[in-house]
């Protein structure tokens, strides 16, 4: 006796695969892998789907990168009040006038271009000019004086809302990458379980738990074939 259509669980979708693993597991259970000898087998099959579980629980599910753009649109929209702020301010008084102009040549340095820069070069470049009208004494007081700093921290927070969606996205894309070899090595243990089942249906007189366990399985197979193939006309 053999598997059915052991060849669809490669092309299963990450969700399917995890699925049909764990009922995998679920069937081995209730089979009494103690009597079958398959209590190795089933406790390193346990473990790697436990793992690919996690991982695939990190890469899934946001769409990060329509987060980011947003969050990118948010500090921008912070710039644009800032830049707005001090043409209006440049409008003042003398002193005004001058701090304003101070912290646009500043602001015109770091903002040159940012259109074109991507997500991390523009953070950089936002941090560079918190920086510099945080930390250089006259940018400073010419900040403070026109009451600007409350944008000022408007930026900071919004840069560094963007950088954290980003840097997940990072790690989400490393996580994707391990779920590849994640089921390369969940489906050899699938394999192996599978061969001493059919093992022991050749070679043992007493083989009716083997044959009621692998039967369930080609019965889990068919089910996830069905879905493979649902989703191949759809």
């Amino acid at each position: 006796m053999k598997t059915l259509n052991v060849s669809t669980i490669k092309k299963l979708k990450n969700g399917e695969f995890l699925q049909i693993m764990k009922n995998t597991i679920e069937l081995c259970e209730k089979s009494n892998p103690a009597a079958l000898g398959l209590e190795i087998r089933l406790d390193d099959l346990r473990k790697a789907v436990a793992e690919l579980e996690e991982v695939f629980q990190v890469a899934k599910g946001h769409d990060l990168t329509q987060l980011i753009d947003a969050a990118d649109e948010k500090r921008m929209n912070v710039m644009r009040a800032i830049k707005n702020a001090l043409k209006s301010l440049e409008l003042g008084d003398f002193d005004a006038k001058t701090s304003a102009t101070l912290l646009k040549n500043n602001y015109e340095n770091h903002a040159n271009n940012m259109v074109k820069l991507s997500v991390p070069q523009k953070t950089a470049s936002l941090d560079a000019l918190r920086k510099d009208w945080t930390e250089d004494p006259d940018l400073k007081v010419a900040m403070e004086s026109l009451g600007l700093t409350v944008w000022m921290d408007r930026l900071e927070k919004t840069n560094s809302q963007c950088n954290d969606i980003y840097l997940k996205r990072i790690e989400t894309t490393k996580q994707s990458g391990k779920i590849s070899e994640k089921r390369y090595v969940i489906k050899s243990l699938f394999d192996d379980m599978i061969r001493d089942v059919e093992a022991h249906i050749r070679l043992n007189e007493n083989k009716e738990g083997y044959v009621t366990f692998l039967q369930q399985i080609n019965v889990l197979l068919s089910r996830f074939t069905d879905v493979y193939k649902r989703q191949a006309i759809e």
